[in-house]
C-alpha cells in the first residue's frame, strides 16, 4: 500500500499504541501499523456457516431463509460437495454461507475380498440393477475343483458354479459389468458406468474384486447431475459445476 507523508503523519497523530503495534482509524477504514508496514484490517465477520449433508436440506435452508446472507451463487465441487456462497464483500472476500457433502458408503475397489464380503457389499454399495444381481449370484455360486475352474477373455469370466445339491454347471459373468454405485448425493441419479470384474484364488480360498474401467468420467456426469437438480430447485440462483 502506497501512503503519501501527510497521511502517514495524520496515521501517527491518530494512533492508538499497544505491544508495538498502532490501529488507526483513516475515515470507514482501518489500518494496522507494525514493525514498519501498514495493513488494512479486515475484520472477521463473515456470516456463520452452516453444514448439511443432503441437497433437500440446503435448498429448504436457503427457500426458508436459515441462511446468515443473501445467496449469490453455488458450485459444485465435486460429486459429493456443494459450497453456497454471498456476496462480495468491500475487501473483495466471498463468505462461504453453507457446505454440504454427501454420506455416501465406500466400495472397496480393486481390492480382493472373499465371497461372504463380497457378496455383502454388492448388495450394500449398489443399486439393483441386471448386472448386480447375476454377480451377486455368481459370488455365491462358484465353488472350487482340483481342475481348472476358470477362464477369462477378457469379455466374460466361466467359472464352475453350484447347480442344485451335487451337480456343477459352467456360469458366465459379464466383464465389464454396467453398474451403478451409491457415489454421490441420493436427491440425483446415480451414474452407472463399467467395471471389470476378476476372479482368483488366493490361499487356498476364492476371492473376487471390481475395478474401475470408466476413466472417472462417471463424476463429471454426477456433477452435472447434482448441478440440474439446484438449478430445478433455485432457479433464481446461479449454479457453476
Amino acid at each position: 500500500m502506497t501512503m503519501t507523508k501527510e497521511a502517514l503523519e495524520f496515521l501517527n497523530n491518530q494512533s492508538v499504541t499497544a505491544a508495538e503495534k498502532a490501529i488507526v482509524k483513516v475515515g470507514e477504514d482501518t489500518f494496522v501499523i507494525e514493525d514498519g508496514r501498514v495493513r488494512r484490517f479486515e475484520p472477521n465477520d463473515a456470516p456463520q456457516k452452516i453444514s448439511a449433508h443432503t441437497l433437500s436440506g440446503v435448498v429448504t435452508a436457503i427457500k426458508d431463509g436459515l441462511l446468515e446472507a443473501a445467496v449469490k451463487s453455488i458450485q459444485v465441487v465435486s460429486p459429493t460437495k456443494v459450497l453456497v456462497f454471498g456476496e462480495v464483500d468491500k475487501f473483495g472476500n466471498r463468505p462461504e454461507l453453507a457446505s454440504v457433502e454427501a454420506i455416501t458408503p465406500e466400495f472397496p475397489f480393486e481390492r480382493y475380498l472373499d465371497q461372504e464380503n463380497f457378496q455383502i457389499k454388492m448388495r450394500a454399495n449398489f443399486i439393483a440393477n441386471e448386472h448386480r444381481n447375476i454377480l451377486i449370484k455368481f459370488a455365491g455360486d462358484v465353488t472350487d475343483t482340483n481342475e481348472q475352474s476358470y477362464s477369462d477373455d477378457g469379455i466374460t469370466q466361466r467359472a464352475t458354479v453350484k447347480d442344485g445339491v451335487a451337480s456343477k454347471a459352467t456360469a458366465e459373468v459379464p466383464s465389464p459389468a454396467v453398474l451403478k454405485p451409491y457415489r454421490t448425493f441420493n436427491e440425483v441419479e446415480q451414474p452407472e458406468s463399467e467395471f471389470i470384474y476378476r476372479i482368483k484364488k488366493s490361499g487356498g480360498d476364492i476371492v473376487m474384486a471390481l475395478f474401475e474401467a470408466d476413466g472417472g468420467a462417471w463424476a463429471n456426469e454426477a456433477m452435472a447431475n447434482v448441478a440440474a437438480y439446484l438449478k430445478e430447485a433455485l432457479p433464481e440462483v446461479p449454479v457453476i459445476a
